[in-house]
This record gives structure tokens, C-alpha cells and sequence, in this order.
């Protein structure tokens, strides 16, 4: 008798004869890749990994290098230094002076998460200033043979860095006896050009933070050797003594890639790249134990049978099934999955005969009232967020200015300048409550100007009235409400930056009305900014790129506070020249007065 050639035997048979097919096939394929083109994946990873490592440390390297050599050539940290190596009784006053110059540039290495600390050492071997940690005192470090092996190193220069072995940290106060590698920059006496007596910048590193975070989850080790010692050298479980020291061996010789073989039962083969570093000339050396290879094979095999298996019992149990209640009405299910896709969430689903057609329904009508539901609940979500970090951004409170004026309190305290004393804790007083008190509320454009004006007031106590000013605002516009603490900071960032290397400056602020919005004009007479800079300043304000950003910090902030409260057409726009001053501009809406 013949078959019937029925849809359901036509599913059997074709569906059967493509899978089993495609399945030989894949099967074949995957299990020639596994057995002749593992190691060679391994390898390009491994390569990759030990590069990319590589890359990570010589960036953090060279960034570091950078920044010491910034720092050591910095003319207040070069006469600080001086002062400390010459001067046989210290004047404090001045010593006061000194210290808060260089901590603020020692503070730069906070950008740097891996310095642990940053030590300035004198002439004669004793510490100046630190950042981060306390040293001990009369530590001498040219009683340590770490720190004399740089007497060998380079001579006759000041335009190197140099990185120790591993070191004890045991000048620190807080020490527990850990190891550390440093970086060490030598420092010029300002006057002094003989290169006999140097001082010296040291950084501790702090290694794990640099390298990539959990490479043995890929079965990948990292091991660090410096031409002399390992730097770090992790536990291989794998492997045995006599392979460790093969490895280790042949690393000392410079092979940059090799195989060890496993010579007895329970010991795997060891895939081992090198690569060394430009900048520090260290080796980072990328180790994989191959058991993979072994573990894919077992497990494609067994997942492969057991697929066959599998697939013959569902294929001939449930195709007849499929072809006669689920193919036509699953059709028809993805006609509407495509309507919902394309956005249409009217659309409808009718009762059918089969249950799972009927869940399926179900399911994607709960879908669209639950997209429809997370649609809204994101839109408020985004709502408070953005709310809520402008409410972060407006509460900001320069530290460093805090602490400069705290700073000058404590010095016009030690020289008995109580006038000065009273007016500038009156004045931050009053500049602290208006801060903090009502902080997300709007208020009225002469209570920010008068708030400006008790900044300067401050600036003029602390530098001898170095900063001239003239304030202006058009008629009728005094009561009209802002955001809080958006001039400020653009007074702020011109006394920081253009006033810098002034005697005096003059600033002016007008306020005026520009159809239906408010122009605030912020203008001085300092060095002025290149037009290649304006041109950068502008850009991290599109890209809010705040690392990039760097001395418009203040500005950005601004910008974007306006910005996210009123759109993009308002916010800051910058004029300036070099040496012609340079003018910023807020234009806001006019929000008119409560």
C-alpha cells in the first residue's frame, strides 16, 4: 500500500534529511576547528590579551611619566624644593605658602587611581612634601639600597623616570610591611644646575589596578618580570615545578612565544606569550593552559549524540502535530509579532483552538501593556534622573576654593590680622548659607549678583584687591528669577585662569534683555584664550566630555545645567583672543519674577 504523501510525513522527511544533513556537517566541522585550529585561537588571544595589558601600562606609564615630568618641572614646586635644600632656618609663613602649592599639584595625581602615594625627597634623602600618606620622621632614603641603585642609573640627566624593583614600604607611617614598585623622578633645584645634588619625585604603584581585571576566567594567566626579578608571578595550579622552571628559563633567555609540553599524566600543555614594554622595558608574559582543547572535544562529542538523539525523537513525534494546529495559526502569530515590531500595539488577538497559540496570545498582549507601561515609567524615570543630576551639579562647592580661603584665615591668624580675620569669615559665611539654603530653588538676578560680588570681595581679602570690578544690570531685570550659582563660576575661572600671571584685572558684569531671553555678559581683561582652545571648549561642551574639559570645568557645568533645564539653544558661548581678554556669555530665558 502507498504512503500517503502527507504534509506531516513531507516535514518528517525533509526536515529529518536537512537537520541530520546540516548536523554531520556542522558536527565535522566544529570538531576539525576544535582539534587543529585551538591553539592557534589561543594564541591570538592570549596575544591580544598580553598586548592589550601591555598597552594598558605603558598608556597609565606614560601618562604618569607625563605628569611627574609636569610636576618636577614646575617652577613653584622647583623653588619650593630649592627653599627646603637651602634654607637653614625654615620662614613658615613662607613654607605655608609653599606647601599649598605643591599639594595642589601633587593633587593631580588623583586622576591616577593606581598611585598610591607621592613623596618629594630633599637633597639629603629626607622627605619635603607627600600626598596621600604620612611619612615617618627623619626617614632617610638614601640609607636604602633600592633607592641607591639610581646612583647607577643615568647620571648625568634630568629627563628620565626610573622604576625600582620591589621595594618595603616601611617609611610609611600606616605600613604593613607590603612590597611596592615606584616610579622615581629626579627634580632641579631652580638655580642650582650642577647635577651632583638632585631631589626627587616618588610615585608607589599599585600594579593590579593598571592590568585588566579577572583574565583567568579565560583560562589566562599574567606574570611580570623586569629584566631582574618577577614582578608578579601568579600560582599556575596546572602545572608542574619542572615546568615553572622551564618557563621561567626560557623567558630569561627572550622567547617571545613556545609551547611546554605536559610529560606526565595530570600535567597539561602551557601556551606562553611575550611581549615587553617600550616605556619601562618590563616583560608581560600571557600563559594558557590548553585542558580546552581536551574539555571542547569531550563536550561538542557528547552534545552532538546527545543532539541526535534528541532531535529523531521530537522530529517524528511532533511534526505531524506541528503541521496540522501550530504552522497555519503560528503564521498568523507572526503576521501581528511584526505589526507589534513596527509599533503598532492595537493590535489584536482572537480565541484558537490550541492552547499554545492561545499563551503565546496571551503573552504578547501582556507584552504591549508592558512595553506600553516601561515606555512611560522610562520617560519618568529619565525625568527625575536628569532632575536629580542637575540638583547634584547645582549643589557643587568648589573645595579648593574653600580650602584656600580656609588656607588664608589660618595665615592671616598667625600674622594677628583680625580685621581681615572677621570680614572673610562673614563674607564665606554668607556665601555658604546662600549655597546650601534653598539650594534647587530660582532667585532673583540681584541676589546672584550680590553672591557674585561677596566672591570677589573674598578673592580681593585674599590678593590685595588685585581684581577690579564694574557690575551692570539693565533696568526692571533685577527681580527677575535664575538658577543659582551660574555666574560665579565663570568669575571663578577667569580670576583662576585669566588674572593668573597678572598684578591686577578688571572684570565687568552686565546683565541685559535680548528679545525674550537674558543675556548675562561676563567680561575680563586677562591673557585670553587661543582660538584653538575656545574651539576645544566649545566641543566638551557639545561632547560633555568633563576629563577633556579640563580648566573649563567650572564653565561646562554651567552649560550644561542650562542646557538640561531650558534646551540646547540656551546655555554659554565664549569670545577671546590671546593676550585681549576673553568674554563669556549666559543666555537664559526670561522666566520674568514671582
Amino acid at each position: 500500500m502507498k504512503r500517503k504523501n502527507t504534509l506531516e510525513n513531507k516535514i518528517k522527511k525533509y526536515f529529518s534529511l536537512i537537520f541530520f544533513s546540516m548536523l554531520i556537517i556542522v558536527s565535522a566541522i566544529i570538531l576539525q576547528y576544535t582539534n587543529k585550529n585551538f591553539q592557534e585561537q589561543s594564541h591570538i588571544y592570549l596575544k591580544s590579551m598580553v598586548r592589550s595589558n601591555l598597552e594598558l601600562l605603558d598608556s597609565n606609564f606614560g601618562r604618569l611619566q607625563n605628569l611627574a615630568y609636569v610636576i618636577a618641572g614646575d617652577p613653584t614646586v622647583q623653588a619650593a624644593v630649592a627653599y627646603r635644600n637651602q634654607a637653614e632656618k625654615i620662614d613658615y609663613s613662607i613654607e605655608l605658602y609653599n606647601q599649598r602649592n605643591v599639594h595642589e599639584k601633587l593633587r593631580q595625581f588623583k586622576l591616577m587611581p593606581y598611585i598610591k602615594n607621592a613623596v618629594i625627597i630633599g637633597e639629603k634623602g629626607k622627605e619635603l612634601y607627600s600626598y596621600k600618606e604620612y611619612l615617618k620622621d627623619n626617614y632617610n632614603f638614601e640609607k636604602q639600597g633600592w633607592f641607591n641603585e639610581l646612583n647607577k642609573i643615568e647620571k648625568n640627566s634630568y629627563n628620565n623616570s626610573y622604576f625600582t624593583n620591589f621595594h618595603n614600604t616601611n617609611y610609611l607611617i600606616n605600613s604593613k610591611g607590603e612590597n611596592t614598585i615606584s616610579m622615581v623622578t629626579p627634580i632641579q633645584n631652580m638655580g642650582d644646575y650642577s647635577l651632583k645634588n638632585k631631589s626627587y619625585l616618588l610615585n608607589d604603584i599599585d600594579l593590579s589596578s593598571i592590568l585588566l581585571k579577572n583574565p583567568r576566567e579565560n583560562g589566562v594567566q599574567l606574570a611580570i618580570h623586569n629584566n631582574q626579578e618577577w614582578l608578579q608571578f601568579p600560582e599556575l595550579i596546572d602545572a608542574s615545578n619542572e615546568q615553572i622552571k622551564e618557563l621561567k628559563k626560557r623567558i630569561k633567555k627572550g622567547e617571545k612565544y613556545f609551547l611546554l609540553h605536559g610529560k606526565s599524566w595530570g600535567e597539561q600543555d602551557l601556551l606562553v606569550v611575550m611581549n615587553t614594554s617600550k616605556t619601562t622595558g618590563w616583560s608581560i608574559v600571557g600563559i594558557k593552559s590548553l585542558t580546552e582543547i581536551r574539555k571542547s572535544e569531550i563536550t561538542v562529542l557528547i552534545f552532538i549524540i546527545g543532539l541526535i538523539i534528541l532531535s529523531s525523537i521530537i522530529i517524528t513525534s511532533v511534526s505531524g502535530m506541528i503541521s496540522k494546529t501550530i504552522l497555519v495559526p503560528m503564521n498568523r502569530l507572526i503576521i501581528k509579532f511584526n505589526r507589534i515590531a513596527e509599533g503598532d500595539y492595537s493590535v489584536r488577538f482572537e480565541e484558537n483552538s490550541s492552547e499554545e497559540i492561545n499563551k503565546l496570545s496571551h503573552s504578547a498582549e501582556h507584552m504591549i501593556q508592558n512595553m506600553t507601561a516601561l515606555s512611560d515609567k522610562v520617560l519618568l524615570e529619565q525625568k527625575r534622573l536628569s532632575k536629580e543630576q542637575m540638583k547634584a551639579l547645582q549643589h557643587q562647592i568648589n573645595p579648593h576654593f574653600l580650602n584656600n580661603v580656609l588656607q588664608s584665615i589660618k595665615a592671616f591668624a598667625v600674622n594677628g590680622d583680625t580685621e581681615k580675620i572677621s570680614r572673610l569669615t562673614t563674607l564665606l559665611g554668607k556665601m555658604m548659607a546662600y549655597s546650601v539654603y534653598q539650594p534647587y530653588e530660582k532667585v532673583a538676578l540681584k541676589t546672584e549678583l550680590k553672591y557674585t560680588e561677596q566672591y570677589i570681595s573674598i578673592q580681593n581679602i585674599r590678593f590685595e584687591n588685585k581684581i577690579h570690578y564694574s557690575i551692570y544690570c539693565e533696568e526692571g531685570l533685577e527681580n527677575v528669577r535664575i538658577p543659582k550659582l551660574i555666574i560665579q563660576p565663570l568669575v571663578e575661572n577667569s580670576m583662576n585662569h585669566g588674572f593668573k600671571n597678572q598684578m591686577h584685572g578688571f572684570l565687568n558684569i552686565s546683565v541685559e534683555k535680548e528679545d525674550q531671553d537674558i543675556s548675562i555678559i561676563v567680561t575680563d581683561n586677562g591673557t585670553g584664550i587661543s582660538k584653538e582652545e575656545v574651539s576645544d571648549i566649545q566641543q566638551s561642551f557639545i561632547s560633555k566630555d568633563t576629563y577633556h574639559a579640563k580648566k573649563s570645568i567650572g564653565l561646562m557645568n554651567v552649560d550644561k545645567r542650562i542646557k538640561s533645564e531650558f534646551g540646547e539653544t540656551f546655555g554659554l558661548k565664549i569670545v577671546s583672543d590671546n593676550k585681549r581678554g576673553t568674554t563669556v556669555i549666559i543666555t537664559i530665558p526670561n522666566l520674568g519674577e514671582e
